[in-house]
């Protein structure tokens, strides 16, 4: 998947994944891992906005949820090898 200098590009991410979550609420569920279906999407080497709606890796999408991703490269943005992965 190739972007160039000046690219637009809007995606959804959608949260299939099932809603085990471990902690309902609950302070009482200290150690536990909470809300381990949550996700979101973190880019590296993109010169692009960490406001949400782009690269936020504060951004939560639980299980049934989606989100609109929105990443704008400059038109001067150098060529190289870029990745994404979740943060969540």
């Amino acid at each position: 998947w190739g972007m160039k200098p000046g690219t637009d590009v809007r995606l959804t991410l959608v949260d299939k994944l099932e809603d085990p979550d471990p902690c309902p609420n609950s302070h009482d569920n200290h150690g536990l891992f909470c809300y381990p279906n949550s996700t979101n999407i973190h880019v590296h080497g993109l010169h692009v906005s960490p406001l949400n709606g782009s690269d936020s890796i504060w951004t939560e999408i639980y299980p049934g949820q989606s989100w609109n991703y929105h990443y704008k490269l400059p038109p001067n943005h150098g060529a190289g090898t870029f990745w994404y992965h979740p943060h969540r």
